[in-house]
């Protein structure tokens, strides 16, 4: 869902709702999702955008010995993931 971005964006990546959409078609197309999984849908990409970042920054110096992160961003906010409800876009 996350993509490259337009030309001249200070982002390395953006959230496409295209690509968001033909993933989820996609997806059902060989396994719909439940009422209670797409009643959950939001959360658990709030909870995907929250976890990821958070769990780089704790295990950066495992993975990258002797090698300062620069970007400490979260992207969940750089990308305005708190404003996107996937439901909607379905």
């Amino acid at each position: 869902m996350l993509c490259g971005c337009p030309e001249g964006s200070e982002y390395w990546a953006c959230f496409d709702p295209d690509l968001f959409r033909a993933l989820f078609t996609g997806y059902q197309g060989v396994r719909p999702f439940s009422d209670y999984e797409l009643a959950h849908l939001d959360a658990a990409f709030a909870h995907a955008g929250l976890t990821q970042p958070v769990w780089t920054m704790l295990n950066w110096a495992q993975y990258h010995p002797d090698t300062e992160m620069i970007e400490t961003n979260l992207l969940y906010w750089k990308y305005g993931l708190p404003d996107i409800r996937l439901s909607s876009l379905i």
